[in-house]
């Protein structure tokens, strides 16, 4: 909010009820983002959401459906969206976008997760750890020879079920 404007700066109050000087050159030498600008006091939400490859995209769909429309401060109009955004490295890759207004945006986007988790956990939905595939190379040296020997294994190494020593 707009709370002085003066011939040299101007002073905003930030939505974290910080106060903001601006040299009014910085007007002139930058873009001035509005995020309510004509009144309207809504905001776009986006949420990420991964899943495992494999699960059931339309429950997937159905269940961020029912706990963004349940919730008390996201707004119906413009009606909140769901969307397969793609197949990622180690999931798919939903995104979930909802406007709501701006002084309860930030919370709103806390409660999602939560209801998200506990929706997911309650379908046997699951957000996936990242994966990545380990490749091992081990040198052995050949003393009577004088050399070194590369050999490249490819080995596949589970480490969610290793032991692993403290």
């Amino acid at each position: 909010m707009v709370k002085k404007i003066s011939i040299r700066s101007t002073v905003v109050t930030t939505f974290d009820r910080k106060t903001i000087v601006v040299p009014n050159s910085k007007f002139l030498e930058s873009n001035v983002v509005n995020w309510i600008h004509g009144g309207d006091m809504l905001l776009r939400a986006k949420i990420s959401i991964r899943v495992a490859y494999g699960s059931n995209t339309e429950r997937v769909r159905e269940c961020l459906f029912k706990v963004v429309n349940s919730h008390p401060h996201v707004e119906k109009v413009p009606e909140p969206i769901v969307r397969f955004a793609e197949f990622g490295e180690s999931s798919l890759v939903f995104e979930l976008y909802f406007w709501a207004h701006v002084m309860n945006k930030w919370m709103t986007v806390s409660d999602i997760n939560f209801a998200i988790d506990k929706i997911f956990s309650e379908n046997n939905i699951v957000i996936p750890f990242p994966q990545r595939d380990l490749h091992i190379r081990s040198e052995k040296k050949t003393a009577e020879k004088g050399f070194t020997t590369h050999i490249n294994q490819d080995k596949n190494v589970d480490l969610q079920n290793s032991p692993i020593d403290d």
